[in-house]
């Protein structure tokens, strides 16, 4: 459930932050072009998020999911000892400071990151942006 209401709430953040956010439903719904290529209102709504939706909510896995972050959250993965594992996963993931900042600067700009080919196993939820985190905090101390 946290999963979701924060996934949907940094989607929907983005799209705000797009030009064509507020006015895009009504304009497909006047848009006789696309609706003579849709065929359908819903057709041309399901384009549309097929054109939006989609390769956004694809960056944002993508991104939680370096070096294979997510597994940390997968029931069948979890003993008992790890519950805590994951409630530090979605913690970190609901924090704007830690986590969503760097997701929706990535995310809004459009921006692809550059994924190692190497493969990683996380041991640790978001262990890089903890890890960019802190070193931050402590060039910022010694400036």
């Amino acid at each position: 459930q946290i999963f979701y209401s924060v996934t949907i709430a940094l989607m929907k953040r983005v799209l705000e932050e797009m030009d064509d956010s507020q006015w895009w439903f009504f304009e497909e719904a006047i848009n006789i072009q696309h609706l003579q290529e849709g065929g359908s209102f819903s057709n041309v709504l399901i384009r549309r998020y097929d054109k939006t939706l989609k390769p956004l909510f694809i960056q944002i896995i993508r991104f939680i999911d370096r070096h294979s972050n997510l597994q940390l959250l997968m029931p069948d993965c979890l003993d008992e000892n790890d519950k805590p594992l994951s409630k530090l996963w979605l913690e970190i993931y609901s924090s704007w400071e830690l986590c969503q900042s760097t997701l929706f600067k990535i995310v809004a700009s459009q921006k692809h990151e550059k994924m190692d080919q190497k493969v990683f196993q996380c041991a640790f939820p978001f262990s890089w942006i903890i890890y960019e985190y802190i070193n931050k905090k402590i060039d910022d101390d010694n400036e």
